[in-house]
This record gives structure tokens, sequence and C-alpha cells, in this order.
């Protein structure tokens, strides 16, 4: 439209409109912006009055478009309060599905009108509406046959057109609409349908039927609403003795109908299909039960429901408690569960198989194509103990008689740290002569690391055990750095392999035990067509191991890799290094006869009286662990109120302020803590002449060492050291 002339003048007053700024507003002949439609919008006659030459570009000015905008927002709220006393004179009409009644009268008198008339009626003279109505436009809900058979001809085409054409009649003028396409069904309805057929029509427009779902929504929240209130609750938020006594799936189910039938109905409709022939006693717990998840998901105190099931839960055996939520569509019964946990644990060792597949597969690459080791994955270990069980029964027999049952229990667990990189078929060392001995003892380097470690472990009490140090707690290194500690920070995979249902105290149960485990080794055949494994480590307990290596060395004369049960190897669990080494402790500092003795171990047992802490490690391994840890934290409290000055725990110190020229960030933090633990750990932990004649010690035998190896050949033998002299002996 950009050939077109542009008028100077508004196209409603006339005036004339300035070419700049803001002060003209375009209007389109098609309707397509707000403005034009506003001016199409208008009364009938003055929209005859308006003299437009759409062959001009039309424009419109500020005060008129002002003037447009407040007839437009007083003819919607008119539009609005008309709505409303059409729904109130249909609401006291009644709301049954029978057949609507209107008064139409052919012969319309628009010159002395008796009352005024909402008329609808089919045109089918060639009448084209004056300003049709023009929602937004949507998919067409309905088939040719809820189509109106009204038609009217065409000025422009001359051919005939459907249509549904609605005529209000006010005392002073007449107005006509015709209405859109996806609306003619519900033109039709109000016609010559029912209320229930009006209904249908409304709700297969999708703006009204948007509307329509907001306008419920709002109901079934201002219902709730309701239930929640402080003035009326509902009976769930009575959670008192009597409340929770009388409260029952019945009274819940009474107080929803009355107070809440949306939601009721809406729940009901979710919950039993038209087709289903099932009872209200059938759903009306599982509506009870989604009602009050819903309320209290609104209000935390409605839990009235949820405490009497907490509470039935808490004195009722399984069998009970899986038939009672199961009546109440939150569970299901005992024998459903158990046939469905057969079917789940039926593929227990689904993903060990698999990675033994792929372990098998990259061994199979690695012999025969000599790839690396790259395809290897870190592996795996598994763990096994003894499952014991005794069963007593009620009615005892002479076959029915007290079971104690002796299982086995094993355990993958997969591997954190890969040792791909060791060598598999030779030791590390093919003699003891050939470590040195520098290789075993701890180096200077590793002494200095330890000192290290002992400060990071004295800061973790000081943080936590004396307030005026809590600040610094944000700061502390609660793991200590390692070669592998990206690995060791990653949560150990674990799978549970099930029971294997055999004695391991007897000879021919211990060996169906390893047969079992056996059978998770991977395996590869070489091209002389012989069977390889490859080594897994199996964890256990010391009794259990013991027995393990008895029976494998029972069955190392077989006949084949797989009689011999090749590709296993046993491990002592770490809990058993951890149980000896507790148990020289309390060897060398826990005597009965020192109860007087102040600050020994058994002294201080006394004192706070632990008398679960005993001699024998093996019978209290955990009471005696307390113990010990709870010993050390306090010597290092006490040595730590020493340095700084501490009269009591809460009091102030008077030595090792924080600096106050320096900010407390985490370095400067870091570094003021452990500053003070290096202290305690120099006075109280480390002896210093002791530690440096060690660290002396070892660098003076290094030294030795490097100098003897410098003096031998490559045989092993020792120069003479006499100048000039190339002989050689052992």
């Amino acid at each position: 439209m950009s050939h077109l002339k542009e008028t100077e003048n508004c196209i409603l007053c006339g005036s004339k409109v300035p070419s700049v700024g803001h002060s003209r507003f375009y209007v389109r002949h098609d309707g397509s912006t707000k403005l034009s439609q506003v001016i199409s919008e208008l009364s009938t006659n003055l929209h005859r009055r308006l003299q437009i030459d759409w062959s001009l570009r039309q424009f419109c000015c500020r005060d008129c478009k002002i003037l447009l905008e407040k007839r437009q927002k007083v003819s919607a709220k008119v539009a609005q309060i008309e709505a409303d006393i059409l729904n109130r004179i249909n609401v006291s009409k009644g709301t049954c599905s029978k057949k609507l009644s209107y008064d139409c009268d052919p012969a319309i008198n628009t010159s002395t009108p008796k009352r005024t008339d909402v008329i609808l009626q089919t045109t089918s003279h060639p009448v084209p509406p004056v300003s049709p109505i023009q929602p937004i436009s949507s998919k067409r809900l309905c088939d040719r046959s809820c189509q109106t058979q009204t038609t009217f001809q065409s000025h422009e085409h001359g051919h005939e057109d459907l249509g549904c054409k609605i005529i209000v009649s006010w005392p002073s003028q007449q107005r006509q609409r015709k209405l859109n396409k996806c609306l003619e069904p519900l033109g039709k309805a109000m016609l010559c349908g029912t209320w229930c057929d009006i209904a249908r029509g409304v709700f297969k427009v999708n703006e009204i039927r948007h509307e329509l779902l907001t306008l419920f929504t709002k109901a079934v929240s201002v219902e709730c609403s309701s239930m929640t209130s402080l003035n009326n609750p509902t009976i769930l938020k009575d959670v008192t003795t009597e409340g929770i006594r009388s409260l029952t799936i019945t009274k819940i189910i009474k107080e929803l109908k009355e107070r809440t039938p949306i939601l009721y109905s809406t729940l009901v409709s979710s919950a039993v299909s038209t087709r289903s022939k099932r009872g209200d006693a059938d759903i009306i717990p599982g509506v009870a039960v989604a009602a009050s998840i819903l309320l209290k998901e609104r209000c935390r105190r409605a839990t009235g429901l949820q405490l009497m099931i907490t509470t039935i839960i808490k004195y009722s055996g399984f069998n009970s408690m899986c038939a009672f939520l199961s009546a109440l569509r939150i569970g299901v019964s005992a024998s459903y569960f158990n046939k469905k946990c057969d079917e789940f644990g039926s593929s227990y060792n689904e993903r060990l198989l698999a990675d033994k597949s792929k372990e098998e597969q990259a061994l199979r690459r690695h012999y025969y194509e000599d790839i690396g080791n790259g395809d290897f994955g870190p592996g795996w270990k598994i763990v096994f103990d003894n499952f014991d069980m005794y069963q007593r029964v009620h009615d005892m027999t002479e076959d029915n008689q007290n079971k104690d049952i002796h299982w086995v229990n094993h355990v993958k667990v997969s591997n954190r740290v890969s040792g791909n990189e060791l060598p598999d078929d030779k030791p590390i060392k093919n003699c003891l002569s050939d470590l040195d001995n520098s290789k075993v003892a701890p180096s200077a380097i590793e002494h200095i690391c330890q000192r290290a470690n002992y400060v990071n472990l004295v800061s973790r009490v000081l943080v936590e055990e004396i307030p005026c140090l809590q600040f610094c707690k944000d700061s502390i290194l609660y793991h200590i750095p390692h070669k592998h500690s990206l690995e060791a920070a990653t949560k150990s995979e674990k799978k549970c392999l099930g029971i294997i249902q055999e004695n391991e105290n007897t000879t021919e149960g211990m060996l169906e035990t390893l047969k079992s485990m056996h059978s998770y080794v991977p395996r590869w055949t070489s091209k002389e067509n012989i069977t390889h494994f490859t080594d897994i480590g199996h964890v256990g307990d010391q009794l259990t191991v013991e027995r393990s290596v008895n029976c494998l060395m029972a069955v190392s004369n077989g006949f084949t890799a797989t009689e011999r049960l090749e590709g296993i190897y046993f491990e002592i669990a770490d809990w058993h290094a951890d149980l000896k080494f507790l148990d020289l402790i309390y060897k060398r500092f826990y005597s009965t006869s020192s109860a007087n003795d102040i600050c020994t171990l058994f002294a201080e047992r006394n004192l706070i009286n632990r008398r679960n802490v005993k001699t024998d490690t093996h019978h209290s391994y955990a009471a005696n662990k307390q113990m010990l840890l709870l010993a050390i934290r306090s010597r290092i409290v006490v040595a730590a109120m020493k340095v700084l000055g501490l009269e009591t725990l809460d009091g102030n110190m008077t030595t090792f302020h924080f600096p106050k020229n320096k900010p407390k960030n985490n370095s400067n933090k870091q570094r003021y803590i452990k500053q003070i633990a290096a202290v305690i750990v120099d006075e109280f932990v480390i002896d210093k002449e002791t530690n440096n004649s060690i660290i002396n010690y070892v660098l003076d035998e290094r030294d030795k060492e490097q100098l003897l190896k410098n003096c031998t050949t490559v045989d092993g033998r020792f120069c003479c050291r006499h100048p000039g002299c190339s002989k050689t002996f052992k």
C-alpha cells in the first residue's frame, strides 16, 4: 500500500493531522490493526456517516484515538453486564435439558418495539452483515452435519454462502452480526437445541473452553481455600486424640461432597471410567487419599489421614500393612509384592555378567591382536561372608523343627583405582636382595609428610572442639591429598549378588560357594585351546579366608584350570587389620590394675562410666575404638588450651591471636590454624630430637646404599678400591 496517496485530515473529526511526530495513527481498511477494529465496531449510524475513501491512506489524530479507546472500554463493560444479566435469567429459569422456546417473529417492527428482544433468525435474503464479529480464528471443530442451513446472497461474488446471523433489538435501534464459522454450531444450539447442546457448543470453541477451564480452576481453588481456612477448618486438621479416633474414610468423603463438590466430582471422574461397573465403595478410599494429599500440599496442618496411616503402619505387621495400603490404593498386596520381588531379582547378576563379557573381549583383543591395556576396566572384587539365621517355629512337630540356617552372602564391589599397569606374569622384583631398603623404610620426605598429616588431623579437632577457633572451620582440609585422591573421592559401586544357600562351615558347602563365585571370573582361550583366567580378588574375614584357602588347596591337583578354580585369590578385609592394630594399642596402654593412675585409659574409662569397654578388643571393637578416639581428642584439646592460654574451654585465648592486619580469608585462616596445630604436634606428639635423628639416619643409609651401588659391577661383584686395581670380588 505504499503507492497510495496519504490524506492530511483525520478520518473522524476531519482536522488536519501533522505528518511528523506521534500525533497521527494509521488506519488499515482490512481491520488488521487494533485501531481499525475499534472503528469497525462503531454503531451503524455513526459508521454510515463516515465518508471513508480507501483509495487514500487514512489516519486518525491523537484526540480521536483516545476517545475510541474510552468507547471500547465502556463497550466491554456493558457487554459483560449484559452477559451477567442473561446468565441470571437463565439460572432463574432452570438448567434442565429441555428444548428452548423463543418468541421469534419474522416481521420485526423496529419503529414501535414493545420490549427488548434478542432474536436469532436465519437469513435467506441478500443482506450482508454490517459489522461482522470476528474472534480469533481457530481450527473448525464441527462437521457439516452441525452447520446451520442458512444462506444469503453475496453482492460481490454472486453465490450462496452458509452462515448464522444474530439480530439484537433495542428500543432505539436494531443491530445484527454474522457469527464466525466456529460459532455457528453454538448459534444453532441456541436456536433449537437443549441446554446440553448449548454447553457442548460452547465447550467446542477453543477460546471459550480456555476461559471456562480458567474459571473452573478458580472455583476449585476457592473450595480448597475454604477447607483449609481457620474459621471453618476441615476434619483433616483435627489431629487431637479424639479427632484421630473418630476420623474415618466415610467422614472424609462426606465432607468432600458437601464442601468441595467440584473437586470431588473431578477426582471421581478421574478414578472411574464411564464404562466401569464399579460402585462408589470401590473408589471411596482412593478419592479420600488423593484429596488428603492435595490438601496437605496446600496446608501442612491437614495431616489427619497421613497420621492415621503412619500410626497403623507403626503397629502392624508386614502382611496387614500391605493389605491396608492396598485398600487405600497406595500400596500392593503382600503376595503381589513377593511375586514382583522374585521378578525384579531374577536379573540380579546382569550387570556383573555384562562387565565380565567386556573383560573377556578385551582379553581376547589383547592377546590375539596385541592391543594394550586401554580396553580393560578397573576390575572388581567379590566380598563374601557368612549369613546366619535362627528360625523358631510356633508349632513344633517331628518334621517341623527349629531351623539353624548358615548361608553365604556375596557382593560385587568395583575397583576405584585400576591396577592394569602392574604385571600379572612376574613380580616387581625377582629377588628380595634386589629390593633396596630405601624402598621399604620411610624416607626423609615421608617423615616430613607424616608430620604434615598430623598437623591436618589436629586442626580438625581444634575447630570442632574449641569455640574460639570455629571461625576457621571452612578452611580445614578434611581429605589428605594423595596419589589417588580423585579416584577415592568417587563412591564405590556395589551390586548385591544374592544369597548362596551353602554352609561355609563344611568343606562341601565351601567348595560349592567357590564354584558359584568362580563363574564370575573372566576367561579366554588361547590358540592352543587352553583356557586362561584373569585374577579376581575375593575378600572376606580371617576365618572365611582360612576356610577358602584350605578348600582351594584341596582342588589344586585338578586336571583343568576350571577344576583348579584358577583366577581366585583371597584377601583379608581391612577391618581385621584395624582390629589387630586396636588390639595392640589396648595391650600396651590398657590395664585393669591402673584404676588409680590418672590419665590412663582404664582410669578414664571408669571416670566417664564406659563399662562397655573391655580388655579383649575382639568382643567390644566399636566401644574400644570410640574410647580411644575420645581419649586422643581430649588430649589434643588439653594441649591446645595450654598453648593458647585458655583457662576454660569457652574462655578467651591469651596467645596466638589472629593477625588484625590480615583479612579473614581461607588462605590466612588455614595458615593460622596450621600454625597452632604445628606447635601442638611439635611439643606434645613428635619428639624433635628423635625425629631428627631418624631423618639423619635415613639419609645416611641412603647415601651408603648409593655408594655401594656405585661400587658394584653389573653382575653384583664389588670393585677393588685400591687405586689402579681393576679386580672384583664377591
